[in-house]
């Protein structure tokens, strides 16, 4: 009896059983790049944002705010934490700017400031992302 070929390479074989076995424990590998919350899917890996599966354009720094409260959603982030970590911690601007900056975020993702689906405003201490249907 002959042996014939492999149609496949075994080191790479035993490298996706590996991976495979490894998720399936549970074990820590590296984090979610897709995030999907209420008709809102963010890929961080490739920088995109969609709304009901239409594609969002958004500026670098409305994306990294987005970014930053869909991270933390449910949680309400402190205007001070969003303008360090959205513009440095040098940015001399205030809460004025950041404000600017979720009316323009919510504007491009259909949200509506009086009724907000995504993004909800705690007056006088920040924003909060909750993704209500």
């Amino acid at each position: 009896m002959t042996t014939s070929p492999s149609p496949f390479d075994p080191v790479e074989l035993f490298a996706r059983l590996r991976a495979l076995l490894r998720r399936a424990s549970g074990a820590a590998g590296p984090p979610t790049s897709l995030v999907s919350l209420a008709g809102l899917v963010l890929d961080s890996t490739r920088r995109e944002v969609y709304v009901e599966g239409k594609p969002v354009k958004l500026t670098s720094a409305e994306y990294r705010l987005l970014n930053e409260l869909v991270r933390h959603a449910g949680v309400t982030l402190p205007h001070q934490y969003l303008l360090e970590r959205i513009w440095g911690p040098d940015y001399v601007g205030g809460a004025d700017a950041l404000r600017v900056f979720v009316r323009r975020l919510r504007r491009k993702l259909g949200d509506d400031g009086a009724h907000p689906r995504y993004i909800h405003t705690e007056w006088g201490i920040g924003y909060r992302f909750v993704a209500s249907s």
